[in-house]
């Protein structure tokens, strides 16, 4: 009976460790999430979206994103939601590995959510994922795509 006391007296004093998520911001205002202390992956200057009128054809998204250093870094997935909740990867752009020059990336999507009674707003936002898995997020970009002919 007396080592289940000292073994409960151990469990209940021993230092508790949990995992921490701390959260960073970039010179642009990005919120970006670490899950472990490591060098961020990308310095992220800007991030915009601009939507491109199609002529006959609908219109498309074009994603326009600059970075000033890059460490380890493997690639950008693009991501796309409706409500902000429920993200869809729709592409990837690979990055340039270790730099320290600005670098310009793009992507263009062909083919935005839209609704032809409604709002279609495509919210977009990068996942800036590094070599070893650890990631951070970019802000998110909103476009409306609704009432398209």
């Amino acid at each position: 009976m007396r080592n289940v006391y000292i073994l409960l007296f151990m469990v209940l004093t021993a230092p508790l460790t949990i995992a921490q998520t701390t959260y960073n911001h970039d010179v642009s205002g990005n919120r970006m999430k670490r899950l472990k202390s490591v060098p961020l992956p990308v310095t992220l200057i800007s991030f915009t979206a601009t939507k491109v009128s199609g002529g006959a054809e609908r219109s498309t998204a074009l994603l326009i994103w600059q970075t000033s250093s890059e460490v380890n870094s493997d690639r950008f997935d693009i991501e796309r939601s409706q409500d902000g909740k429920k993200w869809s990867s729709i592409g990837n752009v690979a990055a340039g590995g270790d730099k320290s020059s600005n670098t310009n990336y793009s992507f263009i999507d062909k083919t935005p959510t839209y609704d032809r009674t409604r709002p279609g707003e495509n919210l977009y936002r990068l996942k800036m994922i590094d070599k070893d898995g650890t990631f951070a997020y970019s802000r998110i970009q909103s476009l409306d795509f609704g009432f398209q002919t």
